[in-house]
This record gives structure tokens, sequence and C-alpha cells, in this order.
């Protein structure tokens, strides 16, 4: 048989108290299932109910009274989390970009070589170029823009090939700017030379990410 107590918050510094209201009851094979119930009960709902009521009440000085009740969880979800970059939002994200002049084939070669990367890879270098690894929950991205400009050569930071880093070949790091979601490409000759550059870049933070 087992007797369990929880940490509590005590005026003279923090305490055990017994997760039972009769602190002689121990678990048995009985009442197992209704100890695990009131364990499962103070770990996720009891023992945060100060914090959540608190976030409640700021939430709703914003949205008003009863209005996140509309919502399902998913859609709240959604909401506050951003959307995953499946293809259906890789479209999107696509959609919404905006490519200067001079960097038409650079933005072929990122778009293409995103295609094939996994959600992973796609929202590390969303978080690379934008600060947030997920695209805002919106049909369409209204109001949202991503721009892709060309590197001059002069600011690009090669990386040679060496037995501790694994290269085949050199890498060219890219840039960006994640307060006006811009992401700079250096002339990558192919998606070979854009994926090594990419992978470096995500690897040592952007050579001056600003």
């Amino acid at each position: 048989m087992l007797s369990f107590t929880r940490q509590t918050s005590q005026t003279d510094g923090m305490g055990e108290v017994p997760l039972a209201t009769d602190p002689t009851s121990r678990v048995t094979d009985a009442n197992k299932r209704e100890y695990l119930r009131l364990w499962l009960e103070h770990q996720l709902v009891l023992s945060i109910r100060q914090q959540a009521d608190a976030f409640r009440e700021g939430v709703e000085e914003v949205t008003g009274a009863g209005c996140l009740s509309l919502l399902s969880p998913s859609e709240l979800r959604g909401l506050w989390a951003g959307e995953a970059l499946d293809d259906a939002h890789l479209d999107k994200w696509q959609a919404a970009s905006e490519v200067r002049p001079g960097a038409e084939l650079q933005a072929s070669l990122f778009w293409t070589w995103l295609r094939e990367a996994s959600t992973d890879i796609r929202s590390k270098v969303l978080q690379f170029a934008t600060g947030s690894s997920r695209l805002p929950n919106a049909v369409d991205l209204t109001g949202w823009r991503f721009t892709i400009d060309r590197m001059d050569t002069a600011s690009t930071v090669t990386i040679e090939p060496t037995a501790a880093n694994g290269l085949a070949a050199p890498a060219m790091c890219a840039r960006s700017s994640t307060c006006s979601r811009t992401i700079y490409l250096p002339d990558y000759e192919d998606i070979a030379a854009l994926g090594r550059g990419i992978e470096c870049s995500l690897m040592d933070g952007g050579f001056g990410n600003a």
C-alpha cells in the first residue's frame, strides 16, 4: 500500500499535504482508480487554477466575457498557436510572398526546395525569416506579407568544407530581417547549393540575422 502527498504553498514556505481528505487513507487496488483521478485533477486543474483564472480574465479584457466559449479547442489552438506548414499552408505562404527584382531564380529554388522539405524544416526556415515558426491562422493571410530578396556577393558569408562540418561543397549562408519578414538569398546555382546554405544558416543563426 502507498501513501501520496503533494507540495503546496503555505505562509511559512512549502509544505506537504495529503491528496485525500482523510490523511490516513491508503491507495489500494480497490481505490487506485479514484486516486489516479484525484491526482490527475490536481496536476491538470487544481494546481494551476489560479494562473488559469488570471489568464482567462486577461484575455476576456480584450475579447469580452464569454466570447471564448464560441470557439472549439481546435479553433482556439489555431488562433493562438498558428498553423503548421503542411503543403496547403506552404501554398498560402508562397501566395503571400513578394519577390524583389533580381531574386526570381533564388525564389524559384527556394520554393522548390521547401516543397521537398519536411514540415519541421519548413517551420525552422519560417522562424529564421520571420521570428515565428507558424503562419497566422487566416484563410488567405490578409495583411501578412513575406519578401524574398537577393543578397549581393559582397555580403555573402561562405563556409568552406572541412572534416568537422562534413560539407561536400561550400555553403553560402542566407540572412533575414525578421521585423520585415524578409529573407536574403545569395546567388545559388542549384537546389543543392541552396539547401546547404539554408541548413547552415539555420544551424548558425544566419550570420547577422537582424
